[in-house]
């Protein structure tokens, strides 16, 4: 015999009850939900930079950094990362937005300390490799043409640009092909 799901799905919701907030000293505050259910976790993280801090000549310079955090770092070459990433079948990515910078990765609870060493080193020592990157900007670039010829995405960036006038948010994350073309490793 089938027995009826509860209704009550608040405990499964997260809210102020069930979300512990620490602040450590260098000044992060770390937001945890445990959930033992579940023989997964998720990481989520945001700092305070985005494409708001942008050199208005650089527009973009923000999103391809972001982009970049994947391309390797001090202990570990682009295919190296990844392949540490997918042996264990978990993810990783950082993006950038209007006023931060985000990463985000999914991995089994034991894979906790490798995706955050991973994390960490993504962010404290990226080495940005200069063929990666000039790929990388060229991919951007392509997209930005291709925005050019979208009615829809230039309606969009001109509607910024009026209603946000003189305000970091006139401007578009991924930048314009000549700030985009300025920008260099």
């Amino acid at each position: 015999m089938n027995t009826p799901l509860s209704n009550d799905h608040s405990s499964a919701l997260p809210g102020p009850e069930n979300i512990t907030r620490t602040v450590i000293p260098n000044g992060i505050t770390i937001l945890v939900r445990s959930n033992f259910n579940s023989p997964t976790l998720s990481i989520k993280g945001y700092i305070k930079t985005g494409s708001s801090l942008d050199p208005v000549e650089k527009l973009g310079l923000a999103y391809l950094t972001a982009n970049g955090l994947m391309l390797g770092t001090a202990n570990h070459n682009t295919q190296a990362l990844y392949n540490e990433i997918e042996s264990v079948g978990a993810r990783l990515g950082f993006s950038s937005g209007t006023l931060s910078t985000s990463f985000s990765s999914h991995c089994l609870s034991e894979d906790l300390d490798l995706m955050l060493g991973l994390i960490a080193e993504s962010l404290q020592s990226p080495t940005f490799p200069e063929k990666e990157c000039r790929r990388q900007k060229n991919q951007l670039l392509t997209a930005l043409a291709i925005r050019a010829q979208d009615t829809s995405s230039m309606a969009a960036l001109v509607f910024d640009q009026i209603v946000f006038n003189n305000h970091p948010y006139q401007y578009a994350e991924e930048g314009y092909a000549e700030t985009v073309a300025a920008i260099s490793r």
